[in-house]
């Protein structure tokens, strides 16, 4: 899937994109399970060294990311097709360079399987080539 590349130029995360790849976590800040998630998400952002685009369905921050990026219509289409569709907490690996991403997980998934998901999708040789 691609994002659209309007939508990357107009979400730039709070810090400067370092490398082909980033993680992208979309939240609500009244979901529960957003919050249990989020030191998850930030354990994963350590542990892979790569940057996260945080998107805020409400543009509101939950704690670990205090600078959310509000969510637009494109951005909700590209990830969900429609906002009924997204469930959160919910993470992908992004190609920032053409904005083609897989996802990593929906719900508050345990570290052990979220890390588990991000190597497997690493080693995948044909979904590594498709974020190409």
């Amino acid at each position: 899937m691609t994002l659209a590349s309007t939508s990357l130029t107009q979400a730039q995360p709070p810090h400067a994109m370092t490398g082909q790849y980033a993680l992208v976590f979309f939240h609500f800040s009244q979901c529960a399970e957003c919050h249990h998630f989020a030191p998850t998400m930030k354990r994963l952002e350590q542990t892979t060294q790569l940057p996260v685009y945080d998107f805020s369905f409400d543009g509101q921050p939950i704690p670990g990311y205090a600078t959310p990026i509000p969510t637009n219509s494109d951005i909700t289409a590209a990830f969900f097709g429609d906002l009924k569709n997204a469930i959160t907490p919910a993470t992908f690996l992004i190609n920032v360079s053409n904005g083609k991403y897989v996802r990593l997980s929906e719900g508050n998934v345990p570290y052990t399987e979220l890390l588990k998901s991000y190597q497997a999708l690493r080693a995948d040789v044909a979904i590594m080539e498709s974020l190409q």
